[in-house]
This record gives C-alpha cells, structure tokens and sequence, in this order.
C-alpha cells in the first residue's frame, strides 16, 4: 500500500474554486495520514501549470498522487504524462472529478465542500492501493478492410491504395458500382452514370494495392484498432473470372428462367446471368439457388457452351481470415421493396428507375404491360424522413425531365412534400424550359394525407383542404430510403450502434460524421443515411484520410495496460468469465487454466464482475482498490 501520497487541487478559475472553498479544502486534507503535500493551482493542465506540477513531483518525490479537477476523460492523460517526465509511473494517479460531479452541480457552498472532500478522500483510498502498470507496444497494421464496392467504398479504396496501403474490398454481390451503375442518368445535369462511374470501376479491377472479394461477407472479427482479425465467407461465382472473356455464350444454353430481381421482378434470366448489361468484372455468376446442377440433377450445357473453359461447377464457399489495422463500413442503403398489391399500373422509383435505363426491360422505353404509352403521370412522394424528402423530391424531378423528353404529349403531377428542399421554383422553371411537344407538368404540394390505390391507378389525396381524388396510366411511387440488408449483423459483428432508423450512428453527425464510437471502425455514404452521389464519395474520401491520420505508415500502438488478468490458485475453471466477454478476449488454454489475451481485452472488467471466485481482476480497477473507494466515501459524511 502507497504510504505517500501528494494531492494536487484545480481552481480551474470560477469553475471551481467559486463554489468550493479551495484554501479550506487544501488546509483540512494536508493534516490526513500519508498525505506528504497539498498543492492547489487555478490551472495545473495548461502548458506553465504542468511545468509546476513536474516540479513538485521531482522535488518532493511522493510514491502516487490524487489529482482533483474536472472530467477524467479530459485531462488525465496530461497528468499521466506529467507523471511520466517526472520519473514515476503513470498509473499511481487517481483523477476525482470536483467539477462536473460537485461545483457545477451542488448549489449549496457547505455541502459542496463536503462533496468535493468527499471525492478526494475516496481517490486518496484508492490511489494508496495502486501498483506500477508497464505499457506496450505493437506495430499496427497498414490493411484496411472497405465493406461495401459502392461509390463510397470504392472511393475510400483507391485513396488508400494510392497511399500504398494493401486494400480488402468485400462486397455482398457479384459486381461492384452499388445502386449507381442501374441509374440512368444523374440529377440534375442528368448526366450518364454509367460514363462516369466506370473508370472508378476499371481503376478498381487493376489496381495492384487493391484485393477484390466479391460474393463475399463478413463473418467474425476481433481485436482492436490497429490489429483488427476478420473473418470473411466467400462464395464460389461458377465462373473463372480470369478465364471468361465476357462473350454470353453460357447465358442462352441454360434452361433455368427465374424473375429477374436487379428489374426487380420485371422479366426473366438465366441461373447462369450477368447481374445487368455492363456489369464489372464482365463474367456472369451462378445462382446457385436456381443452377440444376447444384440442385443434385444432371446438367452442365452452361459449361459445354464456353469455349474457355471458364465455368466451375464445382465451386465451393470458401473461409478467408485477414489481419487488417482499420476498417470502413460503406454498405449503402435498400429500400422498401415491391408492395405485394402494386398494380401493372403503379411501380417503385427503383422499378421505374429500371424501366427508364437502356439496359432495363423495356430498353429504356416508357410502355405500359399492354404495349401502350402511357398519357397521365403521377409521381408521389411517401416518406417521412428529411432524408426520404430530399431524396424524393430530387427523384420527382428527375423523373419528370425524362418523361418529358421520352413522351412529349404526355402531362405529369408531381405530388411532392417538402418544396424548400429542392428549390422548386428553380426546377419548375428548367422543366417549362426543356420541355417540349404538349407535355405538362404540374407541381402539387403532398405535406397532406395522400394515398395511392395499387388496383385502380388512383391518387387520393388531401389538396387545400378537400379530398380529392385522381386517375392515372402510370404512377411512380417515391418511398423512404431503408438501411442496406444485413446491416444489424454487421453491426453487431463490429459493436456499432444503430440509429432509430436502422442506420449506422456516426459519433457526431456534425463534427465527426465519418467516425464511429469504436476507434480504428469508420462509415461512409449510404450506410449512415441517405447520400447523394457526391456526398457519399466526400465521404469515403474523409474516411480514407482518417485512417492516414490514425495510423500513418510503421506506427506503433501502445496497448491498453488495465487489463483483466486471473488468479489460478483461486479459479475453478467454471468457464463463466468466457461466456460474458464481449471480445472473445478470454479463452481456457491447452491444459484447461483460463486466460486473458491481453492484446484483444479491453479493460471492461464485465468478466471480473462476472467471476464468482474472484479470480478474474483487472488491473487498476482490482477489488482492493474499489472497496477502498466506497468504504472512504460511505464514511466521508457526504
């Protein structure tokens, strides 16, 4: 037990010493057993203060010191630095929070000296306790693992590989791009998404710093920022990537026809397919779901119409575990999907989004199920999200610029809720402008109870003040953007917090949009909410040059002291410290002891709570330290 203790008081200005009697406080302390001097300064963490404090320390050596002040997790590193140049070890220092937890909280002067005496002798207990904790490093890993090949992700990548950082791209499909490459044009200079994503896409494909895992997903993980151990599934595509040219033949020979669910729905493709016509990597892959192969029957016409010998049909899954320093998740987001009562009349933005793309199943064409054209168009917005609203009400505008190129005579309502979010006059203008033939647009405010009847066609809806009620060829129904499927197990896997709406929760939305509450785990794009396309490759830039930052090349990380460590002698081996570690730090060895990977525990103390023969402890936070804690503060008076 420490025998002398030094205890250094913070006036911090008015913050403090307005409503605590420092001097008092100062005078009353040095008179307690083991306490070898008392200093006080109106602020000891700035750069002159500290100099003081090293002073005291070296001149009057004490063997721990209490510092009483603000918040911990502001200041303490300082102290223990403090302590560091001083020559002693920086864990014998206990921080009391006098601040938050006393002067700024307790209104009475009389009780908030006995609060803040309180405080400090329960950190004097505690500090007498403590023992030297040596540090260590580990150099930390250059990998980074990028979950996600949309626009965020990829962007991410290429400037990471550019820094000469060995890059992991999974992605859960067989292609990569995201929802982008199935736009057909982008608002609002309605420019070919296609022509401007596909270099990103090729810069990919080649990059030498970048590994491509496709029809892939992630399973485990483990570890901590810097030396992060993932575990990933990787199914087999069927088809040599190396190998196929790209030429189709394998697509017409197969006999499987399923719906095709990029056209969600809208026609049919093969179980041998390409996900859309453009696709990269140019190879189909197999649905193994629908291949006759696979399904135990005898089939293989896919494989005798290749010339290259690039089909596999005997392809597995295949576990591949890396070892990577930081990690971005880019996973995009959903939507709501089909309504299972959508007419032939009614379809979702991303079904019309597919009907009005060249590669889609009319061609690009506006023709209703019976070969027509259709004449009145609406389209709705149904969301109650800003993010829904601002999507949708661009998607609103976009939709009507297309319409009215491809059919001139026809006249659209564009029923949209939030008219501030798009600059609707500004819009509105540039439709009467690049409008042409007879094609009307009218511009309707939806902030009201609207409803559309999938079997009729009709719009009811709510228009100053009386229901009204309204028929139509065609509607377009414009919903709220969803998280990206699979995004809770993602979450869970990485220990990430999600927000009401299903989304990945950024530590800050404003000042740290990109970071995550577990350090060395950072998002981008869609994952975090809704995105435009610039806004998701400003994204993944950002997230990019946090990692440069965190972990510049041939760093090394100082590991975590207070960790948990056991007792053999007093273990019993009954296993429930494993069952309760969040992560996976604690393991029973070869010949049956129990033990702690220091490199992978935390300091959480949950397996030392847990233990019920006191074995497990962690260090700086042991038994003997907290009792001696709360038996000085239940004996204070406070």
């Amino acid at each position: 037990m420490r025998k002398s203790v030094g205890i250094l008081i913070c006036s911090c200005g008015p913050n403090i010493g307005g409503n605590i009697e420092i001097g008092r406080l100062c005078s009353e302390i040095s008179g307690w057993p083991d306490v070898a001097w008392v200093e006080t300064d109106n602020l000891p963490c700035s750069e002159e203060g500290r100099r003081k404090v090293v002073q005291w320390l070296k001149e009057r050596p004490v063997e721990a010191l209490v510092v009483a002040g603000c918040s911990p997790k502001e200041k303490e590193n300082i102290f223990r630095n403090c302590l560091k140049e001083a020559g002693m070890n920086p864990y014998l220092l206990q921080f009391s929070n006098i601040r938050e937890h006393c002067a700024w909280v307790e209104s009475d002067r009389s009780r908030a000296y006995i609060k803040a005496r309180s405080i400090i002798a329960a950190a004097f207990s505690r500090v007498k306790h403590h023992v030297p904790i040596e540090t260590h490093k580990i150099a930390a890993r250059s990998e980074v693992l990028v979950i996600g090949a949309g626009v965020a992700g990829m962007e991410a990548a290429l400037l990471l590989a550019g820094e000469g950082r060995e890059v992991h791209l999974i992605e859960r499909s067989s292609s990569i791009g995201g929802s982008v490459p199935l736009l057909d044009e982008i608002f609002p200079a309605m420019e070919c998404s296609s022509c401007l994503i596909e270099p990103m896409m090729d810069e990919i494909l080649h990059h030498k710093n970048i590994r491509l895992h496709l029809l892939t997903e992630l399973t485990d993980i483990r570890g901590f920022c810097g030396n992060f151990k993932v575990k990933l599934r990787k199914m087999s595509r069927g088809v040599s990537v190396e190998a196929c040219i790209g030429c189709g033949l394998c697509m017409p020979a197969c006999p499987v026809k399923v719906p095709n669910e990029v056209n969600y729905g809208m026609g049919e493709r093969a179980a041998i397919y390409n996900a859309y016509q453009g696709a990269l990597p140019n190879a189909p892959v197999i649905d193994w779901n629908s291949c006759l192969k696979s399904r135990g029957e005898d089939c293989s016409l896919c494989a005798e119409a290749c010339p290259f010998a690039a089909i596999q049909l005997d392809g597995t899954a295949e576990n591949v575990e890396l070892s990577v320093g930081a990690i971005v998740v880019a996973v995009g987001s959903g939507h709501d999907g089909i309504p299972e009562n959508t007419g032939a009349k009614v379809f979702t933005a991303q079904q019309f989004e597919r009907i009005i793309s060249p590669s889609g199943p009319t061609g690009g064409e506006i023709i209703m199920p019976d070969g027509t054209k259709p004449r009145q168009i609406a389209v709705v917005t149904q969301t109650d999200s800003s993010d829904g609203n601002r999507l949708n009400s661009m998607n609103s505008a976009k939709y009507a610029l297309t319409i009215i190129h491809k059919l001139p005579k026809a006249t659209v309502d564009l029923y949209i809720n939030d008219w501030r979010l798009i600059g609707a006059a500004e819009q509105a203008r540039r439709l009467e402008i690049e409008g042409s033939g007879n094609a009307e647009i009218h511009w309707l405010n939806s902030a009201d109870a609207i409803s559309v009847d999938c079997g009729t066609g009709q719009v009811k809806y709510a228009f100053t003040g009386m229901g009204q009620d309204q028929s139509y060829d065609l509607i377009v129904i414009c919903r709220s953007v969803k998280p990206a499927p699979g995004s809770d197990s993602i979450a869970t896997l990485l220990g990430l917090t999600l927000t009401e709406n299903g989304f990945f929760k950024a530590e800050h939305n404003v000042i740290s949009p990109v970071s995550t509450t577990v350090r060395g785990i950072f998002i981008a794009g869609s994952a975090s909410g809704w995105k435009t396309i610039s806004e998701s490759v400003t994204q993944g830039a950002a997230a990019a040059g946090k990692i440069l930052s965190l972990l510049p090349a041939g760093v090394e990380l100082e590991l975590n002291p207070c960790v948990s460590q056991v007792n053999q002698d007093l273990c019993s081996g009954c296993r429930t410290c494993i069952t309760v570690c969040p992560y996976r730090a604690v393991n029973q060895g070869e010949d049956g002891k129990i033990i702690v990977e220091e490199v992978l525990c935390h300091g959480c103390g949950v397996c030392a709570a847990a233990c019920p023969s006191g074995a497990m402890q962690t260090r700086n936070f042991t038994l003997s330290e907290i009792i001696a804690e709360v038996e000085a503060l239940c004996s204070s008076g406070a």
